[in-house]
């Protein structure tokens, strides 16, 4: 089943005023997708449950690969949890998800490299987001990483900004 949501305007109850979003309003029994208004920008947008807990799931499974010595068998799984970051990432911007926890946060750690690469791949959707503070601090991330796939997925955000 599929709804429309609006996460500011949604909650409304029968008084008027707005309630408290749980996941049974959000998604009541049945529904599994909706179009989500980011409560931030007012952008609208498809999503599906379990959309931030797969990506919070994948970003682990990443940063371990990714701070373990490289292997064809890493690469693998790193190419295949990006094969399904990738399209769940229109889903996070509708959530506000990168409203919520900006991609400076994201960018900010050296310890959790999945986590970096999540951001890298939603400015590479979304350059325009790609502010001189950013470049500078991807540039230091693409000039220390040793993971080939952060430095290349780097680049490519960084061309899709000029």
């Amino acid at each position: 089943m599929y709804t429309t949501i609006a996460a500011s305007a949604c909650f409304a109850t029968t008084q008027g005023t707005k309630g408290v979003a749980t996941p049974e309003n959000m998604f009541p029994s049945g529904v599994d997708s909706t179009t989500f208004i980011n409560p931030y920008t007012g952008k609208a947008g498809y999503t599906r449950k379990a959309t931030i807990g797969s990506t919070i799931a994948n970003i682990a499974l990443l940063n371990k690969l990714m701070s373990e010595k490289t292997s064809p068998q890493n690469a693998a799984k790193i190419q295949e949890a990006i094969t399904v970051i990738t399209p769940l990432l229109s889903s996070l911007q509708a959530l506000g998800v990168f409203d919520f926890f900006i991609p400076e946060e994201w960018i900010a750690t050296a310890t959790q490299p999945g986590r970096v690469l999540v951001a890298v791949l939603y400015l590479q959707q979304y350059p325009e987001n790609i502010t001189a503070k950013i470049e500078k601090r991807l540039l230091q991330i693409q000039s220390q990483t040793q993971v080939k796939i952060l430095a290349d997925s780097i680049a490519k955000a960084l061309n899709n900004n000029k």
